[in-house]
């Protein structure tokens, strides 16, 4: 009889990136971003919640509990625990985010709303609706935008005077998370399947401007006057509207690709990723940082490390940037000095492509900031045979006796608990 291993995978499956929705205010003072992690202080929650960094902190801004058992197949009262899609008005005193609810799955899913936007503020009631919720700078207006079966409904709300407005035409849930898509006065910026630049206004139906091919993301300056979008499929390139006189131009096309844009509140500076090497000084080719002056046209390079960057976004005054970087860190760049620091350290995220072994096999781990993790089951550490920064080898010991058991991956230094994967270990008689 050999024993064969029978690998179950929960939880901790790899997203874009360890940390997501990065979205800030103003001056940079603090950075909101959504992940799946828990803090060492914090509860296990393997679901995603909101956290706040700043260069003196990290804390957990908002985690809800399901208030039920996940492995439940009956459907409950939602409260939307699944946090995700922070934003924050430029002086920081009003913010929105989206939760989730839970469906196990089936067409039942597609009858009810599975978002809600909540959104608070200072000395007065959390407002919730239905869908996903948009911000502008100025904290006045809030878009939600969803659907449930058979039709779509989008909405404004003025928090200025409680007005609601709705909005009557169907059209796509909005793109893009972390970044502005709503303007000061409301007019708010989306992609669609259909070509062109989708506008929409509080009471007004949307409009199209005509000259954009299909958009996947798009994002607004404060005042209105321009609009960035990111289009090409796979090889994606960034655009530019004049949202006065409808002009189109071309911003940003690389081989290696541009995405990820997002525009200073004055409109004059934007961020955008690409693997491209136009100052020399990226011959790994890995996604980094750029800010160009739409003024000047001037092009910097505000990242330099090897891992590359997965997710970032710019400070409303155009000076600060943060970054999650495929190595699972977090980083805030003064873009005035050039002086980059860690707001946390790397964290690994990882999951298991393999399903069944054989005891002392060789198994690998795929993920994102591997290089240099320490690997432990049931509190045992494991060896690494090789890794870097997106997979690790190991070998499952060969005495692993049936049953439960947790394998963890960890680095020192991290403020988040180990990131934990469930093995169940059958012993089955195999043949020879």
């Amino acid at each position: 009889m050999r024993v064969r291993i029978v690998l179950a995978a929960c939880a901790c499956l790899l997203a874009r990136a360890q940390f997501n929705d990065l979205a800030t205010d103003r001056h940079g003072t603090r950075v909101l971003f959504s992940s799946s992690f828990s803090l060492q202080s914090d509860p296990l929650q393997d679901w995603r919640k909101l956290f706040e960094a700043s260069p003196a902190s990290l804390r957990t801004f908002l985690a809800l509990d399901p208030g039920y058992d996940l492995t439940e197949f009956t459907q409950k009262e939602p409260n939307f625990f699944r946090l995700q899609k922070p934003e924050l008005s430029s002086d920081g005193l009003t913010t929105v985010w989206t939760g989730q609810r839970y469906c196990r799955g089936g067409s039942g899913c597609f009858l009810f709303e599975g978002y809600a936007a909540t959104v608070r503020r200072i000395g007065v009631p959390d407002l919730l609706r239905l869908g996903t919720g948009r911000l502008s700078a100025n904290g006045r207006w809030v878009l939600f935008s969803g659907w449930a079966m058979p039709m779509v409904h989008q909405g404004y709300i003025d928090l200025s005077t409680g007005k609601e407005y709705e909005i009557p035409q169907r059209s796509l849930s909005l793109a893009g998370t972390g970044r502005r898509v709503v303007a000061n006065d409301g007019t708010a910026v989306f992609g669609s399947l259909d070509p062109g630049l989708h506008l929409m206004r509080p009471g007004e139906p949307v409009s199209v401007i005509e000259g954009p091919p299909a958009i996947a993301h798009a994002v607004i300056d404060d005042n209105a006057r321009f609009a960035v979008y990111q289009a090409g499929g796979g090889w994606p390139w960034l655009g530019l509207v004049d949202l006065y006189t409808n002009e189109n131009f071309l911003v940003a096309a690389a081989a290696e690709g541009c995405t990820n844009p997002a525009l200073s509140e004055d409109g004059t500076r934007l961020l955008f990723l690409s693997g491209a090497n136009w100052e020399a000084r990226n011959d790994g080719l890995a996604p980094q940082v750029w800010i160009m002056d739409l003024i000047t046209g001037r092009l910097h390079q505000a990242t330099a490390g090897p891992d590359g960057i997965a997710e970032a976004t710019l400070s409303g005054d155009g000076l600060t940037v943060f970054a999650a970087t495929y190595r699972g860190s977090l980083l805030k760049v003064d873009l005035l000095s050039g002086e980059s620091s860690e707001l946390v350290p790397p964290t690994p995220s990882f999951f298991l492509s393999v399903a069944y072994s054989n005891p002392g096999a060789t198994l690998h781990l795929d993920g994102a900031g591997l290089l240099g993790a320490q690997l432990s089951l049931d509190g045992q550490d494991i060896p690494a045979l090789a890794g870097d920064m997106r997979s690790i080898e190991f070998q499952v010991p060969p005495s692993t006796p049936a049953g439960a058991h947790i394998l963890e991956v960890r680095t020192e230094g991290s403020p988040f608990r180990p990131a934990r994967l469930a093995l169940d270990v059958e012993v089955i008689p195999v043949s020879n």
